[in-house]
């Protein structure tokens, strides 16, 4: 499974946890000034992506997304592979096969679909998704322009363990660079 980072921002700690929790740490008081709740289910709910920035605070489990803006709290339930965020854009993977992108208020914006496709992983580099479909051993390019799908057959064995890091997918013993 996967656990995130703390998260070090201005005078304060931000600690995902295994319960779908966030624990805000302040440095100076030394103090516990916050835990925000993202996702209260029993199993397998630890936070996958955290991130805050000045005004934005976002964080997932594998089944729901918040979003703090300001003042404001948005919440969106799905069944997530994968997270990213690029040009103030959310772009997540769903366990149904979709990719989606949505604003900070979570409001999908566009997404596509890949029937019976498993999406664990993408990178998103110069303007273009790549997601690998490790059922069948697919590569999936999407244009961010015009949210449109190219694919490209690899040579993978099914079900391989696939992640990426940066702007690398790792499959097999290989891996791709974008």
């Amino acid at each position: 499974s996967i656990i995130y980072a703390p998260v070090f921002f201005k005078n304060r700690i931000y600690y995902p946890m295994l319960d779908g929790n966030i624990i805000v740490f302040n440095k100076q008081s030394k103090e516990i000034e916050q835990t925000i709740v993202v996702n209260s289910e029993n199993f397998f709910n630890n936070i996958i992506f955290l991130d805050v920035r000045d005004n934005v605070l976002l964080a997932a489990t594998s089944k729901k997304i918040l979003s703090i803006v300001g003042n404001n709290n948005y919440s969106y339930d799905e069944e997530i592979r994968d997270f990213k965020i690029w040009n103030n854009r959310i772009y997540i993977t769903t366990l149904d096969g979709q990719i989606k992108e949505l604003d900070f208020t979570l409001k999908v914006l566009r997404s596509l679909k890949f029937p019976f496709a498993s999406l664990p992983t993408m990178v998103i580099k110069n303007q273009t998704i790549y997601a690998i479909e490790d059922g069948s051993g697919f590569l999936i390019e999407v244009d961010l322009k015009d949210f449109t799908p190219l694919i490209y057959k690899l040579s993978m064995s099914r079900g391989k363990n696939v992640f990426s890091q940066k702007n690398k997918i790792y499959y097999d013993e290989k891996y791709l660079e974008f």
